[in-house]
């Protein structure tokens, strides 16, 4: 995923700028444009998302590695392996906790934010359906 920030600021940016001068879009090719930038934001943002899907369950996986580490402590003991290297295990597996709580807040973030930009491009959508009528009531206005 390749999705550097300064593009959705971009596109913020420009969406702020145009909302202070609605009369920007006097065409509805401007408004595709800025519709085909957000689609793709839409979709960097699905692959986001389920690259952090995939990390999770990496978590889960690792949480049963080492919960399955801890109940066969006996192991350890056959295998005659340093207590501190088990210590330092067990004490580990609060790291995809902690992990995976900031993927869960990142993901509940990126989604809140990226329904608004779905709602923008769904009234940036609306606009093109009315500037294009507009045009076309202006062509037959001059033809009549």
């Amino acid at each position: 995923m390749n999705v550097p920030l300064i593009n959705s600021r971009d596109i913020l940016n420009s969406t702020k700028s145009t909302m202070n001068q609605p009369d920007q879009f006097k065409n509805p090719y401007e408004i595709e444009e800025i519709s085909d930038k957000i689609q793709k934001f839409l979709r960097d943002h699905s692959q986001f998302i389920e690259r952090v899907s995939s990390l999770s369950e990496f978590f889960s996986e690792y949480d049963s590695f080492i919960q399955y580490l801890k109940e066969n402590q006996i192991i350890f003991q056959i295998l005659d392996i340093d207590k501190k290297i088990f210590s330092d295990l067990v004490t580990s597996k609060m790291i995809p906790v902690v992990l995976k709580d900031c993927l869960e807040t990142s993901r509940e973030l990126s989604y809140k934010r990226i329904r608004r930009l779905e709602k923008f491009d769904e009234a940036l959508s609306q606009s093109r359906n009315l500037i294009q009528e507009k045009i076309q009531l202006e062509k037959n206005f001059e033809i009549s």
